[in-house]
């Protein structure tokens, strides 16, 4: 079975890896361990410097040449997620999960990307798993929340956000899914609160006013909504909101948290 996803896995690489010839030339000749150790380390920085195309390739060699070692098969998992190829991803991190079931990179990357599969109930345990081996992670909590706020889960939702919040109480992420949860909960007073709480500080972000915004058009005030966002928007950009503040009317609560965190989707 693993040999049969791994070939899954694979086969778009015979697509990419053409596009990274430069980064393959980096790595020279060694013994096996060596050789892993230099493909990780360029597949690394092909990863960090946005060439994820590069970075599957690499880390797929360093795979074939380690088929045991789970660390590649992870960073295969995470290029192939931000490539958009979320099947291949599902099943280079169940892989990994394979041979390392308590890899808490494989876990909480393939939360992700159920996420984006749009299996949010098959997410979440995996996100508990990752939240359970690495507790208080902002960005595995931030993760659990949304796929709990996916499934209308609004106070376990804000749950998660408050326990990452406690580590790490100014990230600009968790306060505003967490506000964006009330909201969705039907806790508009204590969200718009939060919110105005947020937008006051000087370190307030076009984000947080925006996030405001969305809220007072979840609330159903769309002339609030559209005083708050014409702060920062205008012209074409100023009507797109508008249209996505009224279209929001006219949604389901599902499908409504689907429109309103789809960019918080890792």
């Amino acid at each position: 079975m693993r040999s049969y996803r791994l070939a899954l896995i694979l086969a778009p690489l015979l697509l990419i890896g053409a596009c990274s010839t430069d980064r393959r030339a980096e790595v020279a000749a060694g013994s096996g361990d060596a050789r892993v150790g230099q493909l990780m380390r360029v597949a690394e920085g092909s990863s960090q410097a946005g060439d994820d195309n590069a970075a599957a390739d690499l880390f797929a060699r360093a795979n074939r040449i380690a088929p045991e070692d789970p660390d590649p098969l992870t960073g295969l998992g995470r290029s192939l997620r931000r490539l958009g190829q979320y099947e291949a991803a599902r099943s280079a991190y169940q892989a990994a999960l394979d041979l390392a079931p308590e890899n808490t990179d494989a876990l909480y990357g393939l939360g992700l990307t159920l996420l984006r599969l749009n299996q949010p109930e098959t997410g979440i345990p995996h996100l508990e798993a990752a939240v359970a081996l690495r507790p208080g992670d902002p960005a595995i909590l931030n993760a659990l929340g949304v796929a709990r706020d996916l499934t209308g889960a609004h106070v376990n939702a804000q749950a998660a956000y408050l326990a990452g919040l406690k580590e790490t109480p100014e990230d600009p992420a968790l306060n505003n899914n967490h506000a964006l949860s009330l909201a969705l909960g039907g806790r508009f007073d204590e969200a718009t609160d939060l919110m105005n709480g947020l937008i006051g500080k000087p370190s307030a972000s076009r984000r947080d006013r925006q996030t405001l915004a969305l809220i007072y058009a979840l609330a159903g005030d769309l002339a609030a909504a559209e005083r708050v966002a014409a702060g920062d928007l205008s012209g074409p950009e100023l009507s797109q909101n508008i249209r996505f503040y009224r279209a929001l009317q006219t949604l389901g609560p599902e499908e409504r948290a689907r429109a309103v965190l789809s960019g918080s989707i890792g």
